[in-house]
C-alpha cells in the first residue's frame, strides 16, 4: 500500500498554521492512512474564514428520520423548536493538504438516558449552544474542492469518513464561497449531483458595526462533546454516513455575531437529495448570523478508541471462553474501541465458529462494474473472463461482540490498479487465486443476524464492525439460521432481511476421510493489509452500505473440509432482498467447492491505517 503524506509546503514559503495558539498542538498523537495512501494526523488542523446561520426548525419533523435509526439521543428543545447551525466554511488551510470549500449542518441532542433538555423559548438558538449539556450532532456534510485547491476535499472526505464517520457524501460537490461589496457581503452557492444544494447571500456582521456582538473564543471541549454522525451512518435510509463517534474539538476565534435580518439577508436550498432535502423539510427558520475571519479549530482522534491495557479492564479474560491453546498468544489485548452504544470491542477481535465456505466463479465484468463505479483502487484477479467469489455461511459460537451469532458474507479477490492485472490461466480453481501471494481479499456484503441464544452479539458485531474495519454490514439486522441435519451431514442455512428472502443454502458437507474430500489443516497470520473491510468510502451513496474502507490483518487456525460442489446433493438460492441478495445473483455465480471447518478460529487485528503521532510525524512533517 503506497503512503503519501498530506501536502506540505516549501520551506521557503510562510510557515502553515503560524498562529501561536497552534504550538499546543505541533506534534501530532496519531495519524490515520486512508484508502488512498494519504496520511491524516491528528489531532486535524482546519484554518478558514466563516459564516455560521443559527436557527429554529420543527423539532419533530428533523428528528423523525433520525430516531427511525434508533439514535440513542433527543433533541434539546427551545420551547418546541429545535436549533439547526448551519455552517459555511471557506478553509483556507487544513491537514488534508491545503484549502477546500464546505458546508454542513448540526443540531444539539443529549442522551436518551437523560432528562430531556427544555429550554425557554426566549432562549434562543445560542441557549442551546452554550449549554454544558448539549452536544452537537452532525446531520449532512457537503465537500468540494477550491479553486487553490491539490485535492484536500478529495482527502476531506475520505479520512473525515474513515476517522470521524462524518456524513460527506463520497461524491465531491461544487461550492463557492465569495466575498462580495468591499467584503461586506458574503455570497456561497452550493450543488451537488447536478442539483442545487443551498445559496446564501448574506451581509456579514461587522466588527464595531451597530447591532453587532463581538465574542471572542478560545476553547477545548469535553472529549464527547460532538457526535460525528448518526448511528451507523444512518446508511441504510440516505443519510451518506459511515459510523458514529464521539470526539472533541479545540477552537480559537472571533466571532462577530448580528440577528438575520430577511431584507439584506437570503438562504435558499435547493432539491439534492443529501444535502438539500432534509432541512428544507423542517421548516428551518434563521435567527443569527455569525461571521469569524480567523477561525482555527483541531478535532482530536476519537474518544471511542482506548488502549490495550484499558480494554483489559473492561473486557476482563474469562478463563472458560477460548480455550484453545492457540488463543494463548491473543490473551491480552492491543487496543479497544468503544462503539456508539457504550460496548467495548477489544482487539484483536476473536471469533470461534463453525463454517461452510462455497468458492466459485463470477462473471467478472458484471461483478466488478458497481464498484469500479467508486474508483476503486482495486481490480479483480481473473481466470480467464471469471472471477472468484466466496460464499461464507458463519455460525459463530462465540465472540468478542458478546457470545453467538450469526452471518453471511461473500467477497472477492483483488489486487492494486497500481499493479498489472493477474490474471490466471482458465484451468485454475477457485484455491488457486484464493492462495495466490498478491491477493488481497474484498469484503462485498454482510448480512448478519442474533442467534437462538445470543444476547445481543450481532447488533454490537454491526456497531463495532463498521466503525472500526468499515465493514458493509447492513446496519439493520436479519434473521439467519444455520443447522446441522441429517446427523451431522448436511448443513441447512436460511438468511432473510427486510422481510425477503436473501439466500438458502442446503449442502451436504464434505466429511473428513470420505472418498473425494480433501482436509487442509491451517495456522496463518496475514499480511498486515491483506483484508479490505468494505468498498471505498462504504459505497453508501450506491446502496453498497459499507462504512469506510480499512486494511487489516488476520489470523486463522482451523481444519478446513473440502470438496466439488454437487448439484445433484447440494443447492444454493438468492432471494430478493436488496443488499445481499440482488447485487450477486446478477452475476452468474456458480459453485465450484464447498468447505466445512468444525472448529474454525479467526482473529481481525486493529486496522493497519492507525499509525501513532510519532509516524505520522514523519509522513506529514509540517
Amino acid at each position: 500500500m503506497g503512503i503519501r503524506a498530506s501536502k506540505c509546503f516549501e520551506p521557503s514559503e510562510p510557515r502553515r498554521f503560524a498562529d501561536p495558539w497552534w504550538r499546543k498542538y505541533d506534534k501530532p498523537t496519531d495519524g490515520y492512512v486512508d484508502c488512498s495512501g494519504v496520511c491524516n494526523r491528528l489531532p486535524l488542523r482546519l484554518e478558514s474564514t466563516e459564516v455560521i446561520i443559527h436557527g429554529l426548525v420543527d423539532a419533530k419533523k428533523m428528528w423523525s428520520s433520525f430516531e427511525a435509526l434508533g439514535e440513542p439521543f433527543q433533541p434539546v428543545l427551545v420551547g418546541d423548536k429545535a436549533v439547526v447551525s448551519i455552517w459555511f466554511n471557506n478553509f483556507i488551510d487544513t491537514d488534508c493538504g491545503g484549502a477546500y470549500i464546505e458546508t454542513w449542518y448540526n443540531t444539539f441532542v443529549t442522551p436518551k438516558g437523560e432528562e430531556q433538555l427544555k429550554l425557554p423559548a426566549e432562549a434562543g438558538p445560542m441557549g442551546a449552544i452554550a449549554d454544558p449539556k448539549a452536544l452537537a450532532y452532525l446531520q449532512r456534510v457537503l465537500c468540494s474542492e477550491s479553486p487553490t485547491s491539490t485535492g484536500a476535499g478529495k482527502v476531506a472526505i475520505e479520512g473525515g469518513r474513515a476517522v470521524f464517520g462524518f456524513p460527506k457524501h463520497p461524491k465531491l460537490g461544487t461550492n463557492t464561497f465569495e466575498y462580495k461589496d468591499d467584503k461586506k457581503k458574503v455570497e456561497f452557492n452550493g450543488s451537488h449531483s447536478g442539483k442545487k444544494a443551498v445559496s446564501l447571500n448574506v451581509d456579514i456582521p461587522l466588527e464595531g458595526a451597530e447591532g453587532t456582538l463581538v465574542v471572542p473564543l478560545e476553547v477545548e471541549s469535553g472529549p464527547d462533546a460532538f457526535i460525528g454522525a448518526p448511528i451507523n451512518g444512518g446508511t441504510s435510509k440516505g443519510h451518506n454516513g459511515s459510523h458514529q463517534t464521539r470526539y472533541a474539538s479545540a477552537v480559537k476565534c472571533t466571532q462577530h455575531v448580528k440577528p438575520w435580518d430577511s431584507k439584506t439577508d437570503s438562504l435558499n436550498f435547493g432539491d439534492d437529495e443529501h444535502y438539500a432535502m432534509p432541512i428544507k423539510s423542517w421548516d428551518f427558520e434563521p435567527i443569527l448570523k455569525v461571521h469569524s475571519p480567523d477561525f482555527k479549530i483541531a478535532a482530536f482522534k476519537p474518544s471511542g478508541w482506548i488502549s490495550g491495557s484499558e480494554a483489559e479492564k473492561r473486557c476482563p479474560k474469562d478463563e472458560k471462553r477460548f480455550t484453545d491453546p492457540w488463543w494463548r498468544k491473543y490473551d491480552k489485548p492491543t487496543d479497544g474501541y468503544v462503539d456508539c452504544s457504550g460496548v467495548c470491542n477489544r482487539l484483536p477481535l476473536r471469533l470461534e465458529s463453525t463454517e461452510v465456505i462455497i468458492h466459485g466463479f463470477v462473471d467478472a465484468k458484471s461483478m466488478w462494474s458497481s464498484f469500479e463505479a467508486l474508483d476503486e483502487p482495486f481490480q479483480p484477479m481473473l481466470v480467464g473472463d471469471k472471477a472468484v467469489v466466496s460464499i461464507w455461511f458463519n455460525n459463530f459460537t462465540d465472540t468478542d461482540c458478546g457470545g453467538a451469532y450469526i452471518e453471511t458474507w461473500y467477497n472477492t479477490f483483488v489486487t492494486s490498479k497500481d499493479e498489472e492485472q493477474l490474471k490466471l490461466p482458465e484451468d485454475t480453481d477457485p484455491m488457486g487465486v484464493i492462495a495466490h501471494p498478491k491477493a488481497l481479499v474484498y469484503l462485498q456484503r454482510v448480512l448478519c443476524s442474533e442467534s437462538p441464544k445470543s444476547t445481543g452479539a450481532g447488533k454490537v458485531a454491526i456497531e463495532g464492525g463498521r466503525a472500526i474495519f468499515g465493514f458493509p454490514k447492513h446496519p439493520e439486522l436479519g434473521t439467519n439460521t444455520f443447522e446441522y441435519k441429517d446427523d451431522n451431514k448436511k448443513v441447512v442455512f436460511s438468511g432473510s432481511h427486510s422481510s425477503k428472502k436473501a439466500v438458502s443454502l442446503d449442502v451436504v458437507i464434505p466429511q473428513e476421510g470420505a472418498e473425494g474430500t480433501i482436509t487442509v489443516p491451517l495456522e496463518v497470520e496475514s499480511g498486515p493489509d491483506a483484508f479490505i473491510g468494505g468498498p471505498r468510502n462504504g459505497g453508501t451513496h450506491e446502496g453498497h452500505n459499507g462504512a469506510h474502507q480499512s486494511r487489516y490483518a488476520s489470523a486463522v487456525k482451523c481444519t478446513q473440509h473440502v470438496k466439488a460442489w454437487d448439484p445433484s446433493t447440494d443447492s444454493l438460492e438468492f432471494g430478493n432482498d436488496e443488499h445481499y441478495a440482488m447485487p450477486i445473483k446478477k452475476w452468474d455465480f456458480k459453485p465450484v467447492l464447498k468447505v466445512h471447518s468444525p472448529d474454525f478460529k479467526v482473529l481481525a487485528h486493529k486496522p493497519s491505517g492507525w499509525i501513532s503521532g510519532k509516524d505520522a510525524q514523519k509522513r506529514v512533517k509540517c
